[in-house]
């Protein structure tokens, strides 16, 4: 499993079940967030741990994390959510950026969902 750097954290209350190591997006109500489902919605960070709706979730913003790749990714690949809060390479104009992948996955596509790499944050919501 990959490795990752801790940098700020906020909590939040899920505004629905979130699964660890998502992409998540503010919520309609203040202080909530989602698993962000779209690439072009703005992130606000990546779930540190799973909690149920209502439930206290932290929120990593910036640093490097773990994310759940939902595709084949390559070292160096600039990624996006995809429609599961998971992450896969962007190639589309105005896709809100997730991160540089700092690993290559090793699964194949079937085993798509099964594998958390190691994305660099520091480019957060910049366009692709």
């Amino acid at each position: 499993m990959s490795q990752f750097i801790v940098g700020n954290t906020r909590t939040y209350a899920a505004g629905g079940s979130i699964n660890a190591n998502k992409v998540v997006r503010l919520g309609a109500s203040d202080n909530t967030v989602h698993h962000n489902t779209s690439s072009t919605t703005p992130n606000t960070g990546t779930s540190m741990h799973s909690a149920s709706s209502g439930e206290n979730v932290t929120v990593q913003l910036d640093g490097t994390a773990k994310l759940v790749a939902n595709s084949q990714l390559t070292r160096n690949a600039i990624v996006k959510a995809d429609t599961n809060g998971g992450i896969r390479t962007t190639t589309t104009g105005n896709d809100s950026v997730v991160g540089v992948v700092l690993e290559s996955t090793t699964q194949t596509v079937t085993e798509s969902g099964t594998e958390v790499v190691e994305v660099d944050l520091s480019c957060r919501n910049s366009r692709y």
